[in-house]
């Protein structure tokens, strides 16, 4: 059992939630604003149609902003240990807590068809990780023990 139990974290404010209209109706409000007040009832009523190519714009805009937010949440997810995955949680893992994924079951070419290593799953090195610190404590806990324990 690990020592924190992440399920049980509310999300991070970090990451974004993304919607598409909401960005779509930004951009449009923020396109109104850009003409004078005399001009932006007409210029509103003009973006209600969607066959307008100024509208096409503004939908590919709040597109690829979602895209880039989506890419953003995905890159702040990485560098965050409970939801870190694969090589972005090895490299955290280095970084941060000086270990590398073990091997369950080494390579063997020896057999027909070969057998690939196997790695300790994403959840056993994150345990490890946060097990890291009590592996430091020279006292002996329950925590550096079990720490030791996977790390065998």
């Amino acid at each position: 059992m690990s020592t924190v139990d992440f399920s049980q974290l509310l999300p991070p404010s970090l990451i974004a939630e993304l919607s598409y209209e909401a960005i779509f109706t930004k951009r449009k409000e923020s396109f109104i604003s850009l003409y004078d007040a005399s001009e932006q009832q007409a210029v509103r009523e003009l973006l209600q149609r969607e066959s307008e190519p100024v509208v096409k714009l503004l939908q590919e805009n709040a597109y690829l902003e979602m895209l880039y937010q989506a890419k953003c949440n995905a890159d702040a997810r990485s560098l965050l240990l409970a939801y870190a995955e694969k090589s972005d949680l090895d490299h955290l893992a280095l970084t941060e807590y000086g270990l590398t994924r073990l091997v369950v079951t080494p390579a063997n070419n020896t057999v027909i068809p070969p057998i690939d290593t196997v790695y300790e799953s994403d959840e056993r090195l994150r345990e490890r990780c946060l097990l890291s610190f009590d592996g430091m404590n020279t006292a002996g806990s329950a925590n550096a023990y079990r720490y030791f324990a996977l790390s065998a």
